[in-house]
């Protein structure tokens, strides 16, 4: 139901200019995941564990029955008065008993609200070891998406290669026909045409391979019909990365583990009744079946478990900093990953002017070298040298651009999720 509403959510952008985006694709892959429908069973679990936890503020009732038969009863002395019923009737071997329990807690020492912090702690540990798996896989999806934009762009600059091949080829036939170039010559650039041609089936196996990989991961039918936007580069300041949060989850819930300690040495308090009927009850003596019933309250007090307590909660608050060390390391991690990351963008931002540059000065070179291929002033080996010099500088600047885009959007995810 979750991948055809997600579909329903597509519709439009396939309806109208067969166009998909980066962030639609993540949002789609993040319902379509196992770990959405595990978010949803851990909120489930947590709210079901936190009612049972609630229930324990509730009286509990419970009701035994049971009839036995003994081999020996207590015997009393033979008294007897005269004109009297004997003093000691003869108990029976046979006894009878249903009974109500009743028990309510007065005070806990605060041991259930404990056990419940403790399960919220679980419970977002849980979740933002979900948001790990989450923010891992738009990671994976944002290197797809754009390794298709490469693969696209460079189709475009190779078919455009072709086109202009084709146009050179139209030329060198009235050349031919003329006397003026060799029909070796058309020969080899038709062989460059063809050589160009494989390269688009190998780029067109790999489009395939990506959108096989992205249908899987985000659950939305893609062909290679579909247009992949631009993705624009957008930044937050309000972000984090969503493995320190996993780190504080995890000192949360060491930290609800001590909560949890300190209500052990507290006195507990408990009301409890019972009623029953049967023989015998708290009269033993009573042989006739009857009713009977009792009240009270009790406490408990764990008197000498400090010491071992103390123990518990060392051991907690070294795991603790153990936790805080990670973290630690972790932000020196990423403040290195995000350097080399602002050095990628400050590279690609000085390559590109350069590589217009490059492109520009090429072109210039491959039209004089074109002019002079058509008027058989150069072989066709030299002409396809500037041909092909001309098709790297135009790679290499929309590469470029695309390293770019590529570093920045990487840049932008390795700041994390919003907090």
């Amino acid at each position: 139901m979750r991948k055809f509403v997600g579909l329903i959510l597509l519709i439009p952008m396939f309806s109208f200019g067969q166009t998909v985006s980066l962030d639609s694709l993540q949002s789609a892959a993040e319902k379509n995941w196992p770990t959405f429908k595990k978010r949803l069973s851990v909120t489930e679990e947590n709210d079901l564990v936190i009612q049972i936890l609630k229930r324990n503020y509730i009286p509990k009732v419970s009701v035994t029955g049971q009839a036995t038969y003994q081999s020996e009863v207590i015997s009393f002395p033979e008294v007897q008065i005269p004109g009297q019923a004997p003093l000691f009737p003869e108990l029976p071997f046979d006894n009878y008993a249903f009974e109500a329990n009743l028990t309510q807690i007065l005070y806990d020492g605060g041991q259930i609200k404990a056990r419940r912090q403790m399960q919220e702690a679980s419970a977002n540990l849980q979740q933002k070891n979900i948001d790990v798996e989450v923010y891992d896989l738009k990671g994976k999806i944002q290197a797809l998406y754009l390794k298709y934009l490469f693969l696209e762009q460079t189709e475009t600059i190779l078919k455009l290669s072709i086109s202009e091949l084709e146009e050179n080829l139209k030329i060198m036939q009235a050349g031919i026909d003329n006397g003026v170039l060799l029909e070796a010559d058309k020969d080899h650039l038709t062989a460059q045409k063809i050589q160009i041609q494989k390269q688009l089936i190998t780029l067109e196996s790999g489009k395939k391979s990506i959108l096989k990989a992205l249908n899987i991961m985000s659950g939305v039918e893609l062909n290679l019909g579909v247009q992949f936007q631009k993705p624009e580069v957008k930044s937050s300041a309000d972000l984090v990365r969503p493995e320190l949060q996993l780190l504080d989850a995890q000192i949360n819930l060491t930290e609800t583990n001590i909560l949890k300690l300190n209500t052990v040495p507290i006195p507990k308090l408990v009301a409890f009744g019972k009623l029953g009927y049967g023989r015998p009850g708290f009269d033993m003596i009573n042989t006739k079946m009857h009713g009977y019933y009792m009240v009270g309250a009790k406490f408990t007090w764990d008197v000498w478990g400090w010491n071992s307590l103390k123990k518990q909660k060392d051991q907690i608050h070294v795991k603790t900093t153990m936790i805080e060390h990670n973290k630690e390391m972790l932000n020196k991690k990423f403040a290195i990953e995000n350097a080399e990351i602002q050095e990628e963008i400050d590279k690609y931002q000085k390559q590109i002017e350069l590589s217009q540059e490059i492109e520009k000065l090429t072109e210039n070179v491959y039209k004089t070298g074109q002019s002079k291929f058509n008027n058989g002033t150069i072989t066709s080996t030299e002409y396809l040298k500037l041909f092909n010099d001309l098709s790297r500088a135009r790679m290499t600047t929309e590469a470029d651009k695309l390293g770019l885009l590529q570093a920045q959007l990487e840049w932008v995810h390795a700041q994390g999720i919003k907090k």
